[in-house]
């Protein structure tokens, strides 16, 4: 675990130095319940919910420790309309925010949405509300 956690921590690592979160990594949730946080870290799994007829966004976010137990969640929603990647890019700043509120700085995020996850990951931006929200992020 811990080589897979360095190798995903380091691309954030770097660009994280001057912010308080300063080890974060992004990956896919395909794997999450097979493979506990890493020596420690704490990991934040979030999901982002669509709700088009009630044109609203709704987010779930869950902390464990190494060990996988369960150590706290939240959840929040918006009245509004996003494409699925808005809403995990929001969900994940949300996520984040609370996470600092926390006082966590070894985070491993974990998320559903690969486009969002290769887009922190890599920064690969481009001119939309989607990237203002990955941006938000990575200034946390």
């Amino acid at each position: 675990c811990s080589r897979t956690c360095t190798e995903l921590a380091t691309g954030l690592a770097a660009r994280a130095k001057h912010r308080k979160l300063t080890s974060i990594a992004a990956t896919d949730t395909r794997s999450y319940l097979a493979t506990p946080a890493c020596t420690g870290f704490v990991k934040c799994n979030i999901d982002a919910a669509i709700f088009h007829a009630e044109k609203m966004v709704g987010m779930g976010a869950r902390i464990c420790d190494e060990g996988g137990n369960f150590i706290a969640a939240i959840t929040a929603n918006v009245d509004t309309v996003m494409t699925a990647a808005e809403g995990e890019a929001w969900s994940l700043y949300q996520g984040m925010q609370w996470i600092v509120t926390l006082g966590y700085n070894k985070v491993i995020f974990e998320l559903d949405c690969k486009m969002v996850v290769d887009d922190v990951n890599n920064m690969r931006l481009n001119l939309s509300e989607y990237v203002s929200i990955i941006q938000d992020s990575l200034t946390l």
